[in-house]
């Protein structure tokens, strides 16, 4: 966005459910958690496990991979936090990071995705007053009543 608020550029992954919040959710079932406690379970890690795949059905795989080895719930949870973050990262990339960096949407939700993808880009996240979630909604929402109140002007103006 501009420094008026203005939308510059926008990009979102449209390939597939890689890099979102349903991904995480349909990976942290495995786990046996809720999405949103990926990033409490990722903290017992005592390594991370690389998840390789892109795509978030063959992630699954992996992830189904990684415990029939026996391997600890907690290292795949940190795994699957970073590669959330390398997906998003890939999505930063195509506009550039500036200043004054935000993230909304249900993968936010998740700390450590958040943590991870703020070391990577080396910058830190505003925080939003509202659920980080609906930030998108709300915002439609403001462009929407001021386009009302625009074209409301106009209307009266045109009369008088």
């Amino acid at each position: 966005m501009d420094a008026e608020g203005v939308l510059e550029d926008f990009v979102m992954n449209d390939k597939c459910a890689a890099g979102t919040g349903r991904s995480l959710e349909l990976m942290s079932q495995y786990l046996g958690v809720h999405f949103s406690e990926l990033a409490e379970l990722a903290e017992e890690a005592k390594q991370t496990i690389t998840i390789t795949s892109q795509c978030s059905i063959f992630s699954e795989l992996e992830i189904m991979h990684y415990l029939m080895e026996d391997q600890r719930p907690s290292d795949i949870a940190a795994g699957i936090n970073e590669a959330m973050a390398r997906r998003v990262k890939m999505l930063v990339g195509r506009v550039g990071v500036r200043s004054d960096l935000a993230i909304s949407g249900g993968v936010c939700k998740n700390r450590g995705v958040v943590k991870c993808l703020e070391e990577m880009l080396g910058a830190k996240f505003v925080s939003f007053d509202q659920d980080p979630q609906i930030v998108g909604a709300l915002g439609a929402a403001v462009f929407a009543r001021e386009r009302l109140e625009s074209a409301a002007r106009r209307a009266g103006r045109s009369r008088g």
